[in-house]
């Protein structure tokens, strides 16, 4: 906890080029490639900035119980929806950094229980970019474009922050689908030479209404209890595919003798 005080002292707040800061502030990504890089960078960063004080409000420097938690509550039309995760990889800090890396900077899309990971074009080796959508049964759909961007502050801890784009000028959501505003913070740091944890919390507003389009029926959104329950259900099991696709990626990693066919993933069902 002490190390965290003294990285938020230690942290300054950096000057922004005014040409962009309305649409980075605004969860926008140009179509302009140099204000689109400056964009998706600055929006990060200063997620990355909030990290210390997000994580001591939530007291989890002090966790040490393995496992997700997630809670939902209901305000102005809004699930409010929260998540907090501890795993213990038993792997170098190194390595399962790195199996994030893979897991999340897609090269082809990634199946999940509720829905899909679809790879974007990120704007350098740093980040990376991705679509995610759930679908629901009654023909409902969540899309959310998630930026996220790598940080290697040490040989022992490496910080991502993540957060959901709500326009894109290049890739813009279609029409009557619902989209989240999320924001995720993971660390993964050492525990010892062989053993690391991965610490997550995410915070996110998903709307009881498709306000995508104003033309879209309002008898076909979803009642606060069902959209509730079918995004906890999802969010619970989509961390878990995606929790087992790294526990996959480093068993293959540190397991060189495996045969090819004894390191393939699972096949994860489709979406109905």
């Amino acid at each position: 906890m002490i190390e965290a005080l003294l990285r938020i002292v230690q942290k300054r707040p950096k000057l922004m080029d005014i040409s962009y800061v309305e649409d980075w502030k605004l969860q926008r990504l140009p179509a302009d490639p140099a204000l689109r890089h400056r964009s998706f960078h600055a929006m990060l960063d200063a997620e990355y900035e909030r990290l210390e004080s997000v994580f001591l409000a939530q007291r989890l420097y002090d966790a040490t119980e393995i496992g997700t938690h997630t809670a939902v509550t209901f305000d102005n039309d809004q699930l409010l929806l929260t998540c907090t995760m501890v795993y213990s990889f038993h792997a170098n800090v190194q390595l399962v950094a790195k199996a994030f890396w893979a897991t999340f900077a897609l090269e082809r899309s990634l199946t999940l229980e509720s829905g899909a990971l679809v790879p974007l074009p990120g704007v350098d080796e740093s980040t990376c970019y991705m679509e995610l959508f759930l679908r629901f049964p009654g023909d409902f759909e969540l899309h959310g474009n998630i930026a996220c961007k790598r940080y290697d502050e040490s040989d022992t801890r490496v910080v991502f922050a993540t957060k959901s784009v709500l326009e894109d000028e290049v890739y813009p959501y279609p029409p009557e689908v619902y989209v989240p505003q999320e924001t995720g913070w993971f660390v993964v740091e050492a525990v010892s030479a062989n053993e690391s944890c991965i610490k997550y919390y995410s915070r996110g507003h998903v709307p009881c209404k498709s306000y995508r389009d104003a033309s879209y029926a309002i008898d076909r959104d979803l009642s606060f209890s069902a959209l509730a329950d079918l995004v906890l259900v999802g969010y619970r099991n989509n961390i878990r595919t995606l929790k087992a696709v790294m526990d996959q990626q480093i068993d293959k990693w540190t397991s060189p003798l495996r045969t090819s066919s004894e390191t393939i993933l699972p096949c994860m069902p489709s979406i109905q």
